[in-house]
């Protein structure tokens, strides 16, 4: 990504500044990198590669988790089902026993996926072969990632009014891939929105009945919402 920057740059282009092919593709795959030109094959960032470059530290590693949470049709969804599967979590394991429990396919998935939350700060294990998946950091993460694409989402879909129907967030984050199958849109904002921090930063509207369909945990009057300024959680 950082090779690629603002240009457009074509496969051996990008070899010869030190790109490897598996990054490459892992980028494509992620949706950090697209691929432009019928011939001749080109690749540039997307948005979500500016943005993912943009970010400090912090942020670009809620952005990575973000996206290894989504279904990209490409890569196994084991990073998804580990961080879900609270029976992994606060134990030490090894890569082998990892690899087992998510019927995984071969050790070096289990490394990669070990290494990818060791960067992320999730797995606390001490080298490549030791897990330690930490259930605290996992939350933290799980809320960070939340908070992100629901700001995300709010801003795209936010006009001249600021304001943005509850169901329409709802289905989006609900399609978004960030949430768990025990998740719960409703109650994970409603966690937001009561938190301390955030009490100055969210409020709700009426809207006409049956108009934008059901409010913040299906409450009358709470059909709109406006968010002003960046969530904690």
């Amino acid at each position: 990504m950082e090779i690629v920057g603002e240009e457009a740059l074509d496969k051996d282009t990008i070899k010869s500044e030190g790109g490897s092919l598996d990054s490459l593709r892992l980028a494509e795959i992620l949706g950090a990198l697209e691929r432009i030109g019928l011939t001749t094959r080109y690749y540039r960032l997307t948005d979500q590669g500016r943005r993912l470059l943009r970010a400090c530290e912090e942020e670009r590693k809620i952005r990575l988790f973000v996206l290894l949470m989504r279904d990209n049709r490409i890569l196994p969804q084991y990073f998804k089902r580990l961080v879900d599967n609270e029976h992994l979590q606060n134990k030490s394991l090894n890569t082998n026993e990892l690899s087992k429990r998510l019927s995984m396919e071969d050790q070096w998935s289990a490394d990669i996926l070990n290494e990818w939350c060791r960067f992320l700060g999730i797995s606390l294990g001490r080298s490549k072969t030791d897990v330690f998946l930490s259930s605290e950091e996992v939350k933290r993460m799980r809320m960070k990632g939340f908070l992100l694409v629901l700001q995300e989402q709010y801003q795209r879909l936010s006009g001249p009014s600021g304001l943005v129907p509850v169901s329409r967030l709802r289905r989006e984050l609900n399609d978004s891939g960030i949430l768990s199958t025990g998740d719960d849109f409703d109650g994970l904002l409603a966690t937001v929105v009561n938190a301390e921090c955030n009490r100055s930063k969210v409020t709700f509207q009426p809207a006409p009945a049956g108009l934008v369909g059901q409010g913040l945990l299906g409450t009358q009057g709470m059909e709109l919402v406006s968010i002003n300024g960046n969530l904690d959680g």
